[in-house]
């Protein structure tokens, strides 16, 4: 898959930084005080290992 940042990103790559980024906005939601007042990516759901090709950044109306 050729991603934005370049070639050679491999989809594990991808579904790693997903999890990753999901984690630190998880992480500033829940801390005390909060950095965030909700994660915005907390119901999104990463793509099956198969359908990264597909994969589209969430838009305003889903990120709220």
């Amino acid at each position: 898959m050729e991603s934005r940042r370049g070639k050679g990103v491999k989809d594990a790559t991808i579904r790693r930084e997903l999890t990753d980024i999901k984690a630190i906005l998880n992480w500033a939601a829940k801390r005390r005080p909060p950095l965030l007042l909700f994660n915005p990516i907390r119901d999104y759901v990463k793509p099956a290992e198969n359908d990264l090709a597909s994969l589209q950044p969430p838009t305003d109306e889903e990120v709220g």
